[in-house]
């Protein structure tokens, strides 16, 4: 029988005179008390035979829980009786859900848990009550679990493992019962992760290994990593004291500023009984600052060798020597001579008379992140000098040798 819902039994007596009584009961079997329940009933009298007639007794009534597991039965009875004839008795069968919502053991449940992805836990939730015993489910971090145990009074119990995971932050317990009865607590988690491997960026750019900047250029360098909590972020580098935030600046970028900058993202996660754990994680760059020094200065016999001044060489006719074309710059310059000779060292096997040589330098600098592409040229002009060094003239006399200058 379904509480509250209207049940029609009926009472069949046999035939007699004068007419039977049928009358209805209900007998607690805990307390063996009964209660008569007549006044919700209607009889029909069927003729029979003989002039004796059987009667038809229909009982209407709306059971509830607290009738549950009682006794009902009708007794028939003539005036002139002195004795009742009572029927089997049936037990009621009330069926009913819980009273209260599902508890789950030990969680407050209207506050959200910390909890770090990937640790584990247990739930227990159980649910008191019920005809038959409610179920028992759980939908926890996406996964639903089905399995539940039935105790004493009708005590169900269902027991859940789980392990945390950032695009989930629910444990739902899930009672049901007939006639789509269903009752839902729910557990909310704050997931915490620690930071993923940070980006850096140049606006929308992201930086794999290398930034390029032009000298005297500002810079403005972002790190980003996803977390829970958000991350503080913390830079270090040749341009920067320990610098704090996600974003790194530097106003005027210079030759000293270059090396490896690292941003360290970290954050403070609170677990389930309180304490805390550190996450942190961190990503770097190398900054090369792009420049052209300009006029080319020159040396005498190689890179190292001693810088010519004014612009001026004095040789001695058929000397061998070589000049070098000194410019400075990132990326390397290409440095051309007016000879056709590509490369800053220019060998000189001889050399007769006065001549000019001159130098081209020329320089292209791409940054990143940037269609920026600047181009630098210089050039600059050597003079060399011969000089002739006269012999010593010799005159032979008689007797006499001298060595006139």
């Amino acid at each position: 029988m379904q509480e509250n819902e209207n049940q029609v039994i009926t009472c069949n007596s046999s035939a007699g005179r004068p007419d039977p009584i049928v009358k209805w009961y209900l007998r607690n079997p805990r307390e063996n008390n009964k209660y008569q329940l007549t006044q919700f009933s209607s009889s029909t009298i069927i003729p029979g035979d003989h002039d004796l007639n059987a009667v038809v007794s229909t009982l209407n009534f709306k059971p509830n829980r607290t009738i549950n597991e009682w006794r009902l039965y009708c007794e028939v009875w003539t005036r002139t009786s002195e004795a009742d004839i009572t029927s089997k008795e049936i037990t009621v069968n009330v069926s009913y859900p819980p009273e209260n919502l599902p508890i789950i053991q030990g969680i407050d449940t209207n506050s959200i848990l910390p909890v770090i992805e990937s640790e584990s836990g247990t739930f227990i939730c159980s649910i008191t009550g019920g005809n038959p015993p409610a179920s028992l489910r759980w939908n926890c971090f996406g996964s639903t679990y089905m399995t539940y145990d039935i105790h004493e009074n009708n005590r169900v119990t269902s027991t859940v493992n789980w392990k945390a995971n950032r695009y989930q932050n629910k444990c739902s317990c899930i009672s049901e019962h007939i006639d789509n009865w269903k009752r839902i607590i729910n557990v909310t988690f704050n997931v915490q992760y620690p930071p993923a491997k940070p980006t850096i960026k140049i606006g929308h750019v992201i930086i794999v290994e290398e930034v390029r900047v032009i000298r005297y250029k500002s810079l403005r360098v972002i790190c980003e990593s996803k977390s829970n909590p958000s991350s503080n972020y913390f830079w270090t580098g040749p341009g920067t004291s320990d610098k704090v935030g996600y974003t790194l600046d530097i106003a005027s970028v210079n030759i000293l500023d270059q090396g490896e900058y690292k941003c360290q993202a970290s954050n403070k996660m609170e677990r389930m009984d309180n304490s805390y754990i550190v996450g942190s994680n961190g990503s770097s760059f190398n900054l090369t600052t792009l420049y052209f020094s300009g006029t080319p200065t020159f040396r005498f016999e190689g890179m190292k060798g001693q810088v010519i001044e004014a612009n001026n060489l004095k040789v001695v006719r058929n000397d061998a020597f070589s000049i070098y074309c000194d410019v400075k710059g990132n990326p390397t310059p290409n440095v051309t001579w007016d000879t056709g000779h590509q490369g800053p060292n220019l060998d000189i096997s001889s050399v007769y008379s006065d001549i000019n040589r001159t130098c081209t330098a020329t320089n292209v600098m791409r940054e990143t992140a940037s269609e920026l592409e600047m181009r630098a040229m210089s050039t600059n002009s050597l003079l060399i000098e011969v000089f002739c060094m006269s012999l010593p003239l010799q005159l032979f006399l008689k007797n006499y040798t001298k060595k006139i200058n």
